[in-house]
């Protein structure tokens, strides 16, 4: 399973860079895409070369690793369709736009309601059945992509589970769009001039730290509230942040490896001043 981990954290790494710049975006979803397929078809190839070590290990990978790859790949899909066609003048229009759309993907959680319940609340007790190739089934859903009817690479919800993930992201991504819409843009000068030049990583990190510790509202701040701030104040995407602590919890070594490296440089810079 660790060469599976290692791979989809390299990956999230590479997606990082993309920038969602209007005058880029175009060529960044594509570079997304390409990143996304490009690593699906390599985790297939190892998949049927070296399999999973037992059933528990097979579930987690189709329930967890293979959809979080495929969910960035239909969200890069999907964003490129919606900023196609996006009005390009009127914030009237566009907002109205963003809207529909985010409605639209909302969808997806009500058709499938009971198995977002089930995703949401992170069940196992179904997972054999949704997340294992042994009971032959296969996703009927979004059929054009060929790693969602390869039975030795799917299940039957591993890719219901991506297009949840997919919609989520989406929704926050549109969602922001309309706060930044919707902004006074005086009020927005200051963020326009800060960048995080750390990772996504360190930042969530960053983000759960404060949470964690309740310093911000008396502790009545929620992880969102912070996190749009943060998004707002950097201009950085943070996409699934919930998903990305995931991969700090995963850590095998040095869990807080951001609040580390803030204790060491405050130390450093302590020293440094009494010198």
């Amino acid at each position: 399973m660790k060469r599976y981990l290692k791979f989809q954290e390299k990956l999230e790494l590479e997606l990082e860079s993309i920038n969602f710049a209007s005058n880029t975006i175009f060529a960044e979803v594509e570079r997304g895409i390409s990143l996304c397929k490009d690593s699906l078809t390599i985790l297939r190839k190892v998949v049927l070369k070296n399999g999973f070590k037992n059933i528990e290990e097979e579930c987690y990978f189709f329930k967890t690793i293979k959809p979080i790859i495929m969910g960035k790949l239909i969200f890069y899909i999907e964003l490129a369709s919606v900023e196609k066609n996006k009005p390009r003048y009127g914030k009237k229009f566009i907002g109205q736009y963003l809207r529909m759309h985010i409605n639209s993907f909302q969808s997806v959680f009500l058709e499938h309601h009971e198995f977002y319940e089930y995703f949401i609340q992170k069940r196992t007790d179904r997972d054999l059945e949704y997340f294992s190739r042994a009971n032959g089934k296969i996703s009927l859903h979004i059929a054009t992509l060929s790693y969602c009817t390869d039975a030795d690479f799917s299940t039957s919800h591993d890719l219901l589970t991506a297009k949840f993930i997919a919609h989520e992201l989406l929704i926050e991504h549109f969602a922001n769009k309309l706060d930044n819409i919707n902004q006074n843009p005086s009020k927005n000068s200051l963020a326009s001039t800060l960048k995080w030049t750390g990772t996504k990583v360190d930042l969530v990190e960053l983000i759960y730290a404060l949470h964690s510790s309740g310093l911000v509202n008396n502790g009545q701040a929620t992880l969102n509230d912070l996190a749009t701030i943060f998004q707002t104040l950097f201009q950085k995407d943070l996409g699934d942040f919930y998903r990305t602590f995931l991969e700090i919890r995963l850590r095998k070594t040095n869990q807080s490896k951001l609040l580390d490296k803030l204790k060491d440089s405050l130390l450093r810079k302590i020293v440094e001043a009494d010198d």
